[in-house]
């Protein structure tokens, strides 16, 4: 998932976290909490500093004070002032979910989602459940945990269905091989964000995959033609990618358009000449088109075995004359074959 995406997610959590702080505060900390809502923090920190110097015991004072310092990127001291607010008065779920966004901006991810889960326990109001759900959502995501991601997320989902949290979701089914469960959570992602990047390769995947799974040929034909729009629109903004251009030559070749595959498959190949799976996609494109020896010419030709290659390009040529056209991707005259010794 691209920064400008996780950005995005991040951002529902802020604004419920805004919406906490909208919670009625003390006289002395209203000024605080003015500032933090205009973006004041330095001066936010300062005010509310100065009320809990006066008064250790205010738990709200010390919540206020972490959130400024989130915001003002020092999240260790963060991490301090949500712990005292949870020494005071632990039952608040929005001061657990600021202990765990204090300890995520730290990388200290299994803490975070221990916060976490303490405040959805706590959690009875869909306000309040929502961004500790997309919290610890993320957080499973950023230990490899995508089932559980994707069980926090769609319920997050259920609740509200932004666009970045179905972006979130898919990302989370597509690492679990859900690719059925993804598509129409990534087609509510690209209605909020059409033009993303992100979504548009997710689409493709998600699609290929169903499209390898489905036994049925015409359907499986069908989720390759629908594979087909977001993989070429993505290879078409970045074509210099060697993953958007093997999606979109997989996609082409799943529709049957094999001639174009082979172009796009040594597209791949001459941005990344290590990729197996493009060779072997290769190798299925030139066996569509009923030209085994080139698949072994160009095989072997990958490997450095240039006397092989040389003979395999030229039992292809005795096969299929070349007209002199650039079609194909090698040939016995092209390729130095080494002496013998």
């Amino acid at each position: 998932m691209t920064v400008a995406a996780r950005a995005r997610t991040l951002t529902i959590a802020a604004a419920a976290l805004t919406a906490l702080l909208a919670t009625p505060a003390r006289a002395d900390a209203q000024r605080a909490v003015s500032d933090f809502k205009a973006g004041r923090y330095l001066d936010a920190a300062t005010e509310i500093q100065a009320v809990v110097d006066r008064d250790p015991g205010y738990a709200y004072g010390h919540f206020i004070l972490g959130h400024c310092l989130l915001k003002m990127r020092r999240p260790a001291e963060a991490e301090g002032a949500f712990r005292r607010a949870l020494a005071i008065d632990g039952g608040h779920p929005e001061f657990h979910l600021g202990l765990a966004l204090a300890l995520k901006a730290q990388a200290n991810f299994r803490p975070a989602i221990q916060a976490a889960s303490i405040g959805i326990a706590l959690a009875h109001d869909p306000k309040d459940l929502l961004p500790l759900l997309v919290v610890r959502g993320f957080l499973w995501s950023a230990v490899g945990h995508w089932g559980d991601a994707a069980r926090d997320l769609e319920a997050a989902r259920q609740i509200r269905s932004d666009p970045a949290i179905c972006l979130l979701l898919a990302r989370a089914y597509v690492n679990i091989g859900a690719f059925a469960a993804a598509i129409p959570r990534l087609k509510d992602a690209e209605a909020g964000s059409p033009d993303d990047p992100t979504v548009q390769r997710l689409l493709a995947v998600s699609y290929l995959g169903a499209a390898a799974a489905e036994p049925d040929p015409a359907r499986k034909k069908a989720l390759y033609g629908e594979a087909l729009s977001p993989a070429r629109r993505l290879a078409g903004a970045q074509p210099d990618d060697p993953d958007a251009v093997h999606l979109d030559a997989r996609a082409t070749l799943g529709v049957g358009e094999a001639q174009l595959a082979v172009g796009l498959f040594l597209r791949v190949l001459s941005l990344d000449p290590r990729r197996c799976t493009a060779m072997v996609n290769l190798g299925r494109a030139y066996m569509s088109l009923g030209r085994w020896y080139e698949t072994m010419g160009d095989l072997y030709l990958r490997q450095g075995m240039t006397e092989q290659a040389a003979n395999a390009f030229r039992r292809a040529d005795e096969i299929e004359p070349r007209d002199g056209s650039p079609g194909r991707a090698g040939s016995a005259d092209m390729i130095p074959v080494r002496a013998p010794r």
